[in-house]
């Protein structure tokens, strides 16, 4: 049994994608229920580990995922970083037994929604960690497009 490894918000970290391509993502936050983790606009051939080098790329994704593929080793961590600044995140709705909540993107109960806000903002969701390798091969034209990626674009 291999090693498993300790995950911490700022982690870079390496996607395997086919053969020796792989994607990178930013590990943003521990969440209640996921984590919240940008995928960035970039596919390698071979793995790059500087990190100005990935990190100068910009975000295609924002992501709720879990951290297992990190935790398991198969995603691999190149280094760590201070969360960038200047980043939108997203806010949620969430319905309750006293009504419409608005959920941070750590899937915090932050407020009550307004009428516009339950009208206007999605639900939390998470996807699997083989979503996020999914949509980064089809931001690259290694896979079709699904309708799916449309909603975890990186909205700056």
């Amino acid at each position: 049994m291999s090693k498993r490894v300790s995950v911490h918000e700022g982690d870079v970290f390496a996607v395997p994608l086919d053969g020796s391509l792989y994607g990178y993502g930013l590990l943003f936050a521990k969440g209640r229920t996921s984590d919240c983790i940008l995928a960035l606009q970039l596919v390698s051939e071979g793995l790059i580990t500087d990190l100005n080098a990935v990190l100068g790329k910009p975000f295609a994704f924002l992501i709720h995922t879990v951290d297992v593929e990190i935790v398991r080793g198969r995603w691999q961590i190149i280094g760590n970083v201070a969360p960038p600044q200047g980043i939108r995140l997203p806010e949620y709705k969430t319905e309750t037994l006293e009504g419409f909540k608005i959920l941070s993107y750590k899937g915090e109960v932050v407020r009550d929604a307004t009428s516009d806000e339950i009208e206007r903002l999605d639900y939390l969701r998470s996807y699997s960690p083989r979503m996020l390798e999914r949509a980064l091969k089809a931001i690259h034209g290694l896979v079709p497009w699904e309708e799916w990626m449309d909603r975890i674009l990186y909205k700056p």
